[in-house]
Parts: C-alpha cells; structure tokens; sequence
C-alpha cells in the first residue's frame, strides 16, 4: 500500500464516519419533531445546519457507509474502488441538489421580494449543511475514482 492509499483511506473513514454522525444526528432530530417527546433537536452542530429529515438521514447514512466499506475491501481492491466510486457519486448528487434548492430559494425570494416588500431569506442556512461541504470533499475523491477506474479499464481492455 503506497502512500497515496493511505492518505485516501484516513480521508474516506473521516469523511464516512462524518457522514454517519450527521445522518445519525438527522433521524434523531426527525425523530423529536415527529413524535411528542421532551427532548430537544440538534440544530446545529460545529456551524453546520442539521434538518430533521429522514431521506436526509438515510442519504449521509449510505454514503458514510459506502465510504466506510472502501476502507474495509481495501480502496486498491477494485471492490474498494467501486465502493469509493459509488459513495462519492452519491455525495456529489447531494451537493449538486442542495444548491439546487439554494438558487429556488433565491429564485422565490426575488419572486416574493416583487410582490411584498417584507420577504426574508438566508442563504448561509442553506449553504451550511453537511450535504454542501462533505459533497465538496466528496467531488475531490469522485475525480480521484474516476481517474483511478480508467487506469483498470485500461488495463482490462489488453487483447489475449
């Protein structure tokens, strides 16, 4: 195992683990306001917004995991690749969607600002969340997977 192997492996349990804290912490806050309880939600944590939604929560579950599973099949095992491919996929689709929802809200809230004077929005709530900046770290590892796949496939391609 090189050293760029280990820096990716140290780099994908950090950025799995992340993304397992922030889903878990996503189900508990869905959980607190679905349910009448006397607990209270975490709203944010270390600067970061934290929704109570469960496809949220479900989403940052499956790519930490899929990152978690790279490191355990071994990341130079095509297995491993495959699984660092998939999850950062993932993670780069999320982040493309949250910036979708942020330019909507952008787009209703110039819409609404024709119409009444006294409409409100903040962007920075949108932008930090977890799906936006894992996702950036998310998109430096899906072009590293990319560029290592096509190494296999040249490999493979070798006419026998």
């Amino acid at each position: 195992m090189n050293a760029m192997s280990k820096v990716l492996n140290f780099a994908l349990v950090v950025l799995g683990m992340l993304y397992i804290v922030y889903g878990v912490i996503a189900i508990y806050n869905w959980i607190v306001e679905t349910f009448p309880t006397q607990l209270y939600s975490v709203e944010t944590l270390y600067g970061l917004n934290i929704p109570a939604d469960i496809g949220y929560s479900i989403s940052q579950i499956t790519v930490g995991m899929l990152f978690l599973a790279s490191v355990y099949y071994n990341i130079v095992n095509i297995k491993g690749l495959s699984c660092a491919l998939v999850g950062s996929f993932i993670g780069v689709v999320l982040l493309v969607l949250q910036l979708l929802v942020v330019l909507a809200n952008i787009t209703d809230f110039q819409l609404l600002s024709l119409i009444e004077r006294n409409a409100e929005y903040n962007i920075v709530n949108d932008i930090l969340r977890s799906d936006v900046l894992l996702g950036m770290y998310s998109l430096f590892i899906l072009l590293y997977m990319v560029k290592s796949m096509r190494s296999y496939v040249k490999i493979s391609n070798i006419n026998i």
